[in-house]
């Protein structure tokens, strides 16, 4: 007596069906990690600006220099300085994204002049020399959004005043330092609508970082 057997196999339909399951799998395994990947950017480049911050603020409180003035003679102790950190996105002597610069109070001008910060007045050595690139490349892909149509007065530039660390505000289109008020800078990754909002109270001498 034979014993007959039957085997059972997938049909052409079925194998369409399960390989286009795993395709989209692994299609939002990808997405995701891209997405993670894109999050984890966002936080390390906060943190970044972050330790900027508090590092151009205890530079300022302390009274620091840099040495290459300090050994040329380029500080007048009896003028008050401070220490700007600038989102502006600009080319213009070669700061790009994050930058600080060293700064000079004249209280005989008023406006965009009340704080000297790029040597057009007073004599740093070079004028490109006078501001320090701050971030970093792997952050390439994060932007410092200051664009006017944002729901609150945008941060072009923050400064930290020497010996008192505090803080003064360059609000966008406003075309003035200014001791009193609030701005902010949206941190964002270029590919995601997401980010995190860098809020300056010049008034209560503080910042915060939070996620939108």
């Amino acid at each position: 007596m034979k014993n007959d057997k039957k085997f059972t196999a997938f049909t052409l339909l079925e194998l369409l069906v399960v390989m286009a399951i795993i395709s989209v799998v692994m299609l939002l395994g990808i997405w995701g990690m891209i997405s993670f990947q894109r999050i984890v950017q966002l936080q390390q480049a906060a943190s970044e600006v972050n330790a900027v911050i508090k590092e151009t603020r205890s530079k300022a409180e302390n009274n620091v220099f840099p040495e290459q003035y300090l050994r040329e003679g380029k500080v007048d102790f009896n003028k008050v300085y401070g220490y700007e950190i600038s989102f502006n996105n600009s080319d213009t002597f070669n700061a790009k994204d994050l930058s600080r610069s060293l700064c000079r109070y004249q209280s005989s001008l008023q406006g965009s002049g009340l704080w000297d910060c790029v040597g057009t007045t007073i004599s740093f050595p070079d004028n490109d020399q006078n501001i320090v690139g701050l971030k970093s490349n792997i952050f390439s892909d994060i932007q410092y959004v200051v664009d006017p149509n944002f729901s609150q007065p945008l941060c072009t530039s923050i400064l930290f005043e020497n010996l008192t660390g505090d803080i003064w505000i360059y609000i966008n289109g406003s075309n003035n330092w200014t001791p009193d008020g609030k701005c902010a800078v949206f941190i964002k990754h270029k590919l995601s609508k997401s980010g995190i909002l860098l809020t300056v109270d010049a008034t209560g001498n503080s910042f915060k970082l939070q996620n939108q």
